[in-house]
Order: C-alpha cells, then sequence, then structure tokens
C-alpha cells in the first residue's frame, strides 16, 4: 500500500467516527434532536444508550438513577427538556419539573433552573429544596443578594431540611464578606434551634474570626464565651488557631488562659499549652493540682516522657491532698515505664500505693507492678500484689482486669494450675461477654496440655456466644494444635451421631443446634454450612433471615405515591433523605434492610450501616452469620472508597484492608464524621497528627477543613497505617492498637505481654477502649475477608491508572 492509499483508507476509517462523535456532542450541547443521532447511530451500528423519550415510562426510573448516580446531569437536562417539548403530557402527568430543575442546576444552566425552580418554591412538594437550588442558581448568575433571601428562606422556614446545614455555611460565607462582621455574629446567634448546635458553634466561630481585624475586644470576648462552653469541638479549634496566631493569651488574666492551655491540650496543641500552664501554678494556687496535672498530660500526650515523669514527680511533691500525690506517682510511673525504666517505673508504683488510702491511682499502680513483675518472673511478689489489690478491692473492676492478666503470665509460663486457680476465682456474674469469652479462652488454653477435651468445652462456650469476640478467630488456630484437632475431630464425629438420631426422631430443633456446632467445629466449612442452611429453611425465623430481601423501590410510573416515594422514583435517592425514616421504619426485617439500601443509594453511610446493624436484632442470635444473604453482609461491611484505599495503600505501604476496617469502625464511612476530641473524617485524624503526616508527604498549607475530603484523609491515612506496619514489623494488632492509643503504648504492651502470639497481645492491652477497638478493627479485617475474597480491591487492581477523582 503506497502513501497516498494508506492516507486515504484511513480518512475513510476515521471522518465517519469523527462525524458520528461531533453529532453525539452537538446532541449532548442540545444543539440537534435525539431522532437524528438515533437514525445516525442506528444506520452504522453505534451501540447506544436508550433515551428517556424512546423507552416506556416504566423503564425511567433505571434510566434516571443511571444518570443521576453517575453525575450525568447535562444529559439528563437536554433528555427532560426533550421530553417537555415534544411530550408535555408525559412530562406532566409524572411530575418532572423538580427533577428537570435539580437537573438543570447540576448542569449550571442557571437562568432555566430558575424558570423551573420558581414554581416549585411556591406551589410544588419541595420548596425547602427548591428554595436551596434556587439559591445556588441565583449564585451563579450573580445575584447574590436575592441568593441570600431565598437562603434564609429555606434556614428559617425548613430548619430541618438536608439542606440547611450548607445553606447556614453558605449564607455566613456571603455576610462574612458582603456584611458588618458583628452583623454575621448576630445572624449567627440567631438560627433556629432546630440547626445543629455543632453547625451553629462552627458558623459563631467563623464569624468571631471575621469580626476580629474589626473589633478586637468583642471578639475576644466571644471568643472566650464560646471556649467556656465547650473546648473540644472545631469551633473551640478555630478559636484557638485565632488567639495563638494573634497572641491573645498575654492580654488575658491567669484564668482565661487557664481555658485556652485547656483547650490547646484538648486539640494536641502541646507546645502552647506547657507555655501557658507553667506560670498559671503561681498565677492560681488554688489550681494547683489541676494544673499540675494538666502540664504533665501535656508532656505525656506530646510524648515527651521524660518531661512528663518529671513534671508528676514535682506535681507529687506539692500535691495538696493524698489522692492527688498517688495520682501523680502513678503517672509518672507510666512516663518512666514508656521509657523502657521499668525499675524506675516500679519505685513510684510503690510510692503511689505507699500513700494512705485506697484510690483508683491505687489499684492501677498495684495491677500494674503485678503485671511488671510476672513479666519479670517474680512470681511470689506478683501475687502478693494480686492478693493485695483483691483485698482492699474486692469488688472493683480492677481485681477482674489483674486476675486475668496473672492467669495470662500463668499460662505462659506453663504455670497452668496455678492460672485455672485465678481464673476460677473471678466472679463471672460481674462480667461482660467480651471479658468472659477472653477468661473462657485463656482457661481452655490452660488445660490444653493435661485435658483437651477440657479445652476444647471451653472453647465451645466461646464460639457459641453470639457476641464478635475476636477470640474466637484464635481458637481456630488452637484447632490446629494436634491434640486439640483430635479432639475437635472425635467431637464432630459424635454430633453427626446425634444428628442422625436427631432427624430420625423428628427433633428439627435439637438438628438444628447439634448442625450449628458441627459449623462452629468445622470453622465455617461450605458443606456443613449449606446443611445448616437446608435446617434453617425448616424454621419461619430463619428461613425468614435466608430468603430476605427487600422492598421493591418506588418507580415510574408512579400513581398517587408520596413526597419520599416520587423522589425515590426520580433518583433522588439524596434529597429523600427526610422522609426514609417514616418511609421504611426500622422495626421489620423487609424494611430496615430497604432502608439500609435506600441510604447507601443516597451516600448515606453511616446511617446505611446502623441500619443493617439494627436489622441484626431481627435475626436469632444463633443464626450463623456466614448464612446471612450477602447483601446484608456488604451493608454491614460496605467496600467504600475502595479504590482511593487501593491506591494509596500501594503508595504507602498499608495494608488496604486494614486500612477499610479501621475507617469502618472509626467512622462508618462518613467523610463529614466529627468527634467529641476534636478528630476528623473517615479516619478521625486529629489536626497535629494530620499536619504532622502531611509535611512528610509535602501537603503544604494542609487545613482542619481538608479532613474532611476522603482524598486528603485516605492519603494521610495510608501513609499513617503503612508507617504503623513498618514500625510493628507488618503486625496488624500492634498497629491496630498504636492508631488507637499511640505507638510508645502498644510497644510497651509488647514488651510487656507475656508470650508471643496476637493473643498474648491482645489480652496484654490493660485500655478498655483499646482493646475493644483492636478487637472491632481485627474482626472487620476477618469479615472483610470472608464477604468479598480476592474481590475486595479487585477493580483497583485491574485498573490501576483509572482516575479516581
Amino acid at each position: 500500500m503506497n502513501r497516498r492509499t494508506w492516507i486515504l483508507t484511513t480518512a475513510g476509517i476515521l471522518i465517519p467516527i469523527i462525524l458520528i462523535v461531533a453529532l453525539f456532542v452537538a446532541y449532548r450541547r442540545g444543539r440537534i434532536g435525539g431522532d437524528v443521532l438515533t437514525g445516525i447511530a442506528d444506520a452504522v451500528g453505534v451501540e447506544r444508550e436508550p433515551r428517556l423519550f424512546e423507552a416506556p415510562p416504566e423503564e425511567w426510573t433505571k434510566l434516571i438513577s443511571a444518570m443521576t448516580r453517575g453525575d450525568a446531569w447535562a444529559d439528563l437536562a437536554y433528555e427532560l427538556e426533550w421530553l417537555a417539548a415534544n411530550d408535555p403530557t408525559a412530562y406532566e402527568k409524572h411530575e418532572l419539573r423538580y427533577l428537570h430543575a435539580r437537573a438543570l442546576t447540576a448542569a449550571e444552566e442557571w437562568d432555566e433552573a430558575l424558570d423551573l425552580l420558581d414554581p416549585e418554591i411556591e406551589e410544588g412538594d419541595y420548596p425547602q429544596l427548591a428554595l436551596y437550588h434556587a439559591a445556588r442558581a441565583l449564585d451563579g448568575t450573580g445575584d447574590e443578594e436575592n441568593a441570600s433571601r431565598y437562603r434564609r428562606r429555606l434556614i428559617e422556614g425548613h430548619a430541618g431540611s438536608i439542606y440547611a446545614i450548607p445553606a447556614v455555611q453558605e449564607e455566613l460565607a456571603y455576610l462574612v464578606e458582603h456584611a458588618d462582621p458583628s452583623a454575621a455574629l448576630s445572624w449567627v446567634r440567631s438560627l433556629p434551634s432546630a440547626i445543629p448546635e455543632s453547625t451553629r458553634r462552627e458558623s459563631e466561630a467563623m464569624a468571631i474570626v471575621a469580626l476580629f481585624e474589626e473589633d478586637r475586644s468583642t471578639a475576644i470576648g466571644a471568643g472566650l464565651a464560646l471556649l467556656a462552653r465547650r473546648h473540644t469541638d472545631d469551633a473551640a479549634e478555630r478559636i484557638l488557631e485565632l488567639f495563638e496566631r494573634e497572641n491573645v493569651a498575654a492580654s488575658l488574666n491567669a484564668e482565661q488562659r487557664y481555658l485556652i492551655a485547656r483547650t490547646a491540650s484538648s486539640h494536641r496543641h502541646f507546645g502552647h499549652a506547657i507555655e501557658l500552664l507553667r506560670p498559671l501554678r503561681q498565677a492560681i494556687p488554688g489550681r494547683l493540682d489541676d494544673i499540675n496535672f494538666a502540664l504533665g498530660r501535656a508532656h505525656f500526650f506530646n510524648e515527651d516522657f521524660a518531661s512528663a515523669e518529671e513534671a508528676y514527680r514535682y506535681a507529687a511533691r506539692v500535691a495538696r491532698s493524698r489522692a492527688w500525690q498517688s495520682r501523680f506517682f502513678y503517672h509518672a510511673s507510666r512516663a518512666a515505664q514508656l521509657q523502657g525504666n521499668d525499675d524506675v517505673a516500679e519505685s513510684l508504683m510503690a510510692d503511689s500505693i505507699r500513700v494512705r488510702g485506697s484510690y483508683d491511682s491505687t489499684a492501677a499502680s498495684l495491677a500494674q507492678r503485678m503485671r511488671t513483675r510476672a513479666k519479670g518472673g517474680r512470681w511470689s511478689d506478683a501475687r502478693a500484689d494480686l492478693e493485695y489489690l483483691r483485698k482492699i478491692f474486692p469488688r472493683g473492676e480492677t481485681i477482674i482486669d489483674a486476675s486475668l492478666a496473672y492467669g495470662v503470665a500463668c499460662v505462659a509460663a506453663g504455670r497452668n494450675t496455678e492460672a485455672l486457680e485465678v481464673l476460677g476465682r473471678i466472679d463471672r456474674r460481674r462480667l461482660d461477654p467480651y471479658e468472659r469469652a477472653e477468661i473462657l479462652y485463656w482457661r481452655g488454653r490452660a488445660l490444653e496440655s493435661e485435658n483437651p477435651l477440657g479445652a476444647l468445652d471451653e472453647y465451645l462456650d466461646v464460639l457459641r456466644m453470639p457476641v464478635a469476640t475476636h477470640y474466637k478467630h484464635f481458637i481456630y488456630e488452637r484447632f490446629e494444635v494436634p491434640e486439640i484437632r483430635e479432639q475437635v475431630d472425635a467431637a464432630i464425629e459424635r454430633r453427626r451421631t446425634a444428628l442422625t438420631t436427631a432427624r430420625e426422631d423428628g427433633l428439627l430443633g435439637d438438628a438444628r443446634d447439634i448442625q450449628r456446632e458441627i459449623v462452629l467445629l468445622s470453622d465455617h466449612s461450605v458443606p456443613e454450612l449449606l446443611r445448616l442452611g437446608q435446617i434453617y429453611a425448616l424454621f419461619p425465623q430463619y428461613s425468614a433471615v435466608l430468603r430476605a430481601t427487600p422492598a421493591e423501590l418506588p418507580s415510574l410510573p408512579l400513581e398517587g405515591g408520596s413526597k419520599g416515594e416520587r423522589l425515590i422514583a426520580m433518583g433522588l435517592y439524596d434529597e429523600a433523605a427526610s422522609y426514609v425514616d417514616d418511609l421504611y421504619p426500622l422495626n421489620s426485617l423487609e424494611s430496615a434492610l430497604t432502608r439500609a439500601i435506600v441510604d447507601r443509594l443516597g451516600g448515606r453511610t453511616r446511617p446505611s450501616v446502623r441500619a443493617a446493624e439494627i436489622l441484626m436484632n431481627r435475626v436469632p442470635d444463633d443464626f450463623s452469620p456466614h448464612l446471612l444473604p450477602i447483601e446484608i453482609r456488604k451493608l454491614l461491611y460496605p467496600d467504600y472508597f475502595s479504590d482511593l484505599i487501593w491506591q494509596e495503600s500501594q503508595e504507602h505501604g498499608a495494608d488496604p484492608r486494614l486500612l477499610i476496617s479501621i475507617m469502618r469502625e472509626e467512622s462508618r464511612f462518613d467523610p463529614n464524621a466529627k468527634s467529641p476530641a476534636a478528630a476528623r473524617g473517615l479516619l478521625q485524624f486529629i489536626f497535629l497528627t494530620a499536619r504532622q503526616i502531611g509535611e512528610k508527604l509535602g501537603l503544604e498549607g494542609l487545613r482542619s477543613e481538608d479532613l474532611y475530603e476522603p482524598e486528603t484523609i485516605i492519603r494521610l491515612g495510608a501513609r499513617y497505617v503503612g508507617d504503623l506496619m513498618k514500625e510493628f514489623d507488618g503486625n496488624r494488632y500492634k498497629a491496630a492498637a498504636a492508631y488507637n492509643a499511640g505507638p510508645a503504648q502498644s510497644k510497651l504492651w509488647s514488651r510487656l505481654a507475656p508470650g508471643d502470639g496476637d493473643d498474648y497481645f491482645l489480652a496484654t492491652i490493660y485500655f478498655d477502649e483499646t482493646k475493644h477497638y483492636v478487637r472491632k478493627v481485627l474482626n472487620s479485617y476477618q469479615r472483610y475477608a470472608e464477604i468479598y475474597g480476592d474481590s475486595l480491591f479487585a477493580d483497583a487492581r485491574e485498573n490501576p491508572e483509572q482516575d479516581l477523582q
């Protein structure tokens, strides 16, 4: 083929393609009719999506939902425009005007949107929604004054609307830019009580910052009043940053500086807190113990443990009461032990114990000294601590923790008889299910060598428990021990024989219970699960779960549907939020399942997971979770943000399944999640931690608001989890503990663990919050593996270069 022939041939191929693409773009921009493009596409055999104006109304909801969920608003707007012009009867019959207005707004066709929104505001079914979109459209046209008027109508008349909070934020930004800052502050203070307090406080803080340059004195007074009401939330941190930037503390009295110091400490601004607290010891002598404790705490959480120890030692010398003195000695011992100085720490624990009286710090010091002594093999001293603790705190929670710690240490040392004796003295009536499971597990460990059948009985008690205790996972690891494996196999055979007898006698309830135990003993093998499922199908309450399906969602054409149903039928799942509670109450399996699905479609991640969790209250306690319908399992453990998680985890060496498990437990995948302690976003980062990690990533100018952006916080989280995985040699349990309690504390637990293995490490964690946190995260880690297998991040693995924006 010569060059001229090649050019002509290529042109013959490319020109029709270019023509079709140009026509398609013109069609999308509304410059040619759908019938023209349809004819061309059909003539050349190009596959295309069916159009609304081609499909019957029964297919409209599916087509509309695909466009709304795919952000193809311009396409939807054009197709609705064509329908309104060419089939106005259908357009009016199916009440598509509001959907059309919403699509035009999203496509930034402002004038056309306003033409449809104004009648919706005055006479439509969704004035609270239309007002917000009209305000956006007015802003788009440059009419900011009328946009403000519409927002105020929304806030004052529909404070419970899903758009009330963004309307407040946008109106405040407008007032700050265009009005007197004092007027902005006054407006914020007049917001309806139906607006959430967090939004009112955050708006007040922003108004105070805006007012500062104009009226410093009034702004400072308003800021202090806001901190006095609460000093741990986002609003307080905004005021704190203003005060730090402007060096406001220098002009304040001692009590006001103390308030700022406590705020600074709450938000991890430890350097500023320490700077303020030191001189306050003389300035406010009546608060000496409180100030000294705050100073030691600031050093401690800044991980300057040497300075923390010194501060607590000084505080103990000048303490105004014995209770405070014991408390200071105990915290000094904690700081010493985190530096690796066990001998010094033990001496300080002894100082705390010697203080006359019985305080919480006395119990904590005794328990920690017992752990330290047991780790060092000083059994008589450790046992003496345990008995003294039992004598002076016989009903306290600490004796349960200490007895468990001593028993676990005995198991690690092969002192199994003593372990059983100590664990047996724990009053089981006072235990929650998680404590009970842990004690049963360690009793099983103590019985393994001498009485493997007895060990199996203890393990089975744990496996039967309805709560998701992570010790079930450890038990399946123990089932691989040869002596236990032999007992497990024998137990399965005994139950198979009993199952046959129960079936022959028609005892279906017994058959169900026996087969469930076979499933537990077999670690949920698929054949045994299928047999259990067959038996479940014979019982109405179990069969209802196996067959659980959501209600059919409303769809067009919809005759006489409610407002919420019409929004769902139009694919506007996000705006249906205000109606979902009434449409799908959580009082039945089907309704709760439907609610979880609608919330998921509307992007309401936390309510979706919550609805799925409440749904589980309708499931029998002994129902095997492996037999739940896959839809329910995925609603309980969704894979939101999986592409971003995979991409950033690959970049920073994190375990993506651990990262998504942490995200589930931290925020239930809500990007706007906030904790009372000012942790933010999907992974609940404190801003100081985020800023430190951001510096490593080259993220300059990171703001606290950035933590609500999924792309930003997932990148930060992947780097942090990746660093923790490296620091702890890939151990997920230690990394998860460090994520919650800090790396130094996780290293201490690792050092004090009486034996190797994740079970010993988990048992050594003596912060209840962290122990529960690690249990929940690693349970989620297991569930994600069971539910998704290799498919969890499959799309991201197959398309690593995809655009995640």
